[in-house]
């Protein structure tokens, strides 16, 4: 979380900063503490998952029940491969919404969710 901060206050460029959030989000998403809601990732999952193109990524991810962070990969792709250069408005929303995402894939469930009664 500590690396999206940093690129949001960086000099980059708007395009540059939706470029690099891409593998910031993926890599925070995914290193989910045990007990988290959507579940803890072992190290050689993390490892399978970092290998994969965006694309696949969002994929998987949207398949386990993350369609709002494999929408912000599908956006964040456009960008990193696309080239495009966002504005400065959309990038401040990408950033939140990476913070956002990674933050609710941190939290624990509350209890009495379909997460802790299975």
């Amino acid at each position: 979380m500590e690396l999206i901060q940093a690129l949001e206050v960086s000099a980059a460029s708007p395009g540059a900063k939706m470029a690099g959030l891409a593998p910031l989000f993926r890599r925070a998403f995914d290193a989910r503490p045990s007990g988290s809601t959507g579940g803890s990732l072992s190290e050689s999952e993390r490892q399978r998952r970092a290998a994969m193109t965006d694309l696949d990524w969002a994929e998987e991810v949207k398949g386990q029940g993350g369609a709002d962070a494999a929408g912000l990969i599908e956006e964040l792709s456009a960008y990193r491969y696309g080239g495009g250069e966002p504005t400065t408005f959309a990038v401040k929303d990408a950033l939140q919404r990476a913070k956002d995402l990674i933050a609710a894939a941190h939290r624990a469930p509350s209890p009495g969710t379909p997460e802790e009664a299975a």
